[in-house]
């Protein structure tokens, strides 16, 4: 009976520890003897909006980098042989947003000869952070509409008429009368 290479694909597991999540697998092919564990450990800072990777390999330190979430380059490891052109592995970030205190990011990941990307692999788009990991499809992931800070009362400089004293202290009027209001909405309004 003849042997055949196989190299099953699927979910990494992942797990969170406050700001800090990391993903771990391994490959172990054993008709050439071969063994390895990578982890990518992913730490997020909300207040400078950048993120932290350290990628291991047999609990080694490989690559080490911090991004920052407005417009990340792909982030690339150079391997390189003799005789063959430079490779790069490379991971690139997408779609970046901060839900509460979480990050919420979209990753491919690509193989480049000469800068030129010739495999690509598209990954589903994850949140990350306080509330634990999530996974969600790209299609689906939109980015949530800026919402307004609603904090604090508007300010208004105050507005003085020709003629009138500036430096007054007397305590302004308010109209309570819906009818007084609307002979003249703006008399006695305080700004």
């Amino acid at each position: 009976m003849q042997r055949y290479l196989r190299i099953g694909f699927g979910p990494i597991p992942c797990s969170c520890e406050g700001l800090t999540c990391g993903c771990c697998s391994g490959i172990n092919i054993q008709y050439y003897d071969f063994n390895q564990k990578a982890c990518m450990n992913f730490t997020y800072d909300p207040y400078e909006f950048s993120l932290l990777i350290n990628m291991l390999m047999n609990e080694n330190s490989l690559f080490t980098q911090s991004f920052s979430g407005k417009n990340p380059p792909p982030a690339c490891i150079p391997f390189s042989m003799p005789l063959l052109p430079q490779v790069n592995f490379c991971l690139k970030f997408f779609n970046l947003h901060t839900p509460g205190y979480n990050l919420f990011m979209c990753i491919d990941f690509e193989t480049r000869i000469q800068s030129t990307p010739i495999l690509v692999l598209h990954f589903d788009c994850m949140q990350m952070g306080v509330d634990g990991i999530q996974y969600h499809k790209p299609e689906d992931a939109e980015i949530p509409p800026i919402e307004e800070s609603q904090e604090g009362a508007e300010i208004y400089d105050e507005v003085f008429e020709e003629g009138e004293n500036k430096t007054s202290t007397a305590k302004p009027k308010t109209s309570v009368s819906p009818e007084k209001d609307a002979e003249n909405p703006y008399e006695d309004e305080i700004c």
